[in-house]
C-alpha cells in the first residue's frame, strides 16, 4: 500500500515512515524530493486561481459579445474622426463650401471610380501576364526537349547526359509570323549563326557539332571516337562516302559528316 500524500495526524501512520512527513497547514504532508517535472504540490490554491480566471474569461466574453461584429480598425478610425470633430465649428464648414460646385463633386466621384476600375484592371492584367509567362515556360521546355530528343534518337545520343547541355545552350523565340522556334545561343544569350546564309543555329546543328566533338564522344553510341583524339571506324551518318573531295564539297557537308569523313581518312583536294 502506498504512502498517503497528506494526513491530518500521524496516529494512522506506521512508525517506520513517520519521519517522511513534515508538518504543514492543518496536518502533515509527505516530504518528497522533487525529481524533474514531478513533485508534490498543494493544488488547492492553483485550482482556486484557475476557477477564478475561468470566471473572469466568461465575464469578459459576455461583455464583449455585443461588439463581436465590429471591425477594430474601422472602430479606431471612427473614434479618430470623432476626436477630430470635437473642435469643429459649423461656420467653418459653411465657409469652406461657399465656392463648392456640383460639377466638382461629380468630377471627384468619376475620378475615384476610374481609379478603382484601373486598379481592378491592373490586377487582372497582372494575373493574365503571370499565367501567360507560366504557359510560355511550359511550351518553351516542351518544344526544346521534343526537338532535342528527336535528333538524339537519330544520332543515338544519350539524352540523360546531353539534354542538360542542349537546354542550357538553347531558348525558344517568337518569330515574326507569331510561331515559335528553338535557337542556339551563346553565353551572352545571343543567337549563334548556324549556316552560311547567316541563319540561326538550330538544335540539330548543335547536336551534330556535339557528335563531332571529342568531348562528347562517350555520349553517342558507337561514335568510334575515344575522346582523346584517337579515331576509329563508324557506321553512323552519311556524306563521307568518297575518300577524296573538293574543299567546296567538304564545306557543304554537316559538321557530323565532316567529322566522319576526317575519321575515315578522307582527303580534301
Amino acid at each position: 500500500m502506498g504512502l498517503k500524500t497528506f494526513v491530518e495526524n500521524l496516529d494512522s501512520v506506521d512508525d517506520s515512515v513517520k519521519g517522511f512527513y513534515k508538518e504543514s497547514d492543518n496536518g502533515y504532508l509527505l516530504d518528497a524530493e522533487p525529481v524533474g517535472d514531478y513533485e508534490l504540490t498543494n493544488t488547492k490554491g492553483l485550482k482556486s486561481a484557475l476557477e477564478k480566471e475561468r470566471a473572469n474569461v466568461k465575464e469578459l466574453s459576455k461583455k464583449t459579445s455585443d461588439f463581436a461584429d465590429l471591425d477594430p480598425q474601422k472602430a479606431r478610425e471612427a473614434i479618430s474622426k470623432v476626436e477630430a470633430m470635437k473642435d469643429w465649428k459649423p461656420e467653418d464648414k459653411v465657409e469652406a463650401m461657399k465656392d463648392w460646385k456640383p460639377e466638382d463633386k461629380v468630377k471627384e466621384l468619376v475620378n475615384q471610380r476610374l481609379a478603382e476600375q484601373k486598379a481592378l484592371l491592373d490586377k487582372d492584367l497582372m494575373k493574365e501576364r503571370t499565367e501567360k509567362e507560366e504557359l510560355f515556360k511550359q511550351v518553351d521546355i516542351t518544344l526544346r526537349q521534343s526537338e532535342a530528343q528527336k535528333v538524339l534518337s537519330e544520332l543515338k545520343g544519350n539524352a540523360t547526359l546531353l539534354m542538360p547541355h542542349i537546354l542550357s545552350q538553347t531558348q525558344t523565340v517568337k518569330n515574326a509570323d507569331g510561331s515559335y522556334s528553338s535557337v542556339v545561343v551563346d553565353a551572352a544569350g545571343n543567337p549563334r549563326v548556324g549556316g552560311n546564309d547567316g541563319s540561326n543555329m538550330t538544335i540539330r546543328q548543335l547536336v551534330e557539332n556535339m557528335y563531332a566533338d571529342d568531348a562528347y564522344a562517350g555520349a553517342f553510341e558507337g561514335s568510334g571516337n575515344s575522346g582523346t583524339g584517337a579515331t576509329g571506324n563508324t557506321n553512323r551518318g552519311a556524306g563521307g562516302g568518297s575518300k577524296k573531295m573538293t574543299r567546296e564539297q567538304f564545306e557543304q557537308m554537316s559538321p557530323m559528316d565532316q567529322s566522319k569523313f576526317s575519321r575515315e581518312g578522307g582527303t580534301i583536294i
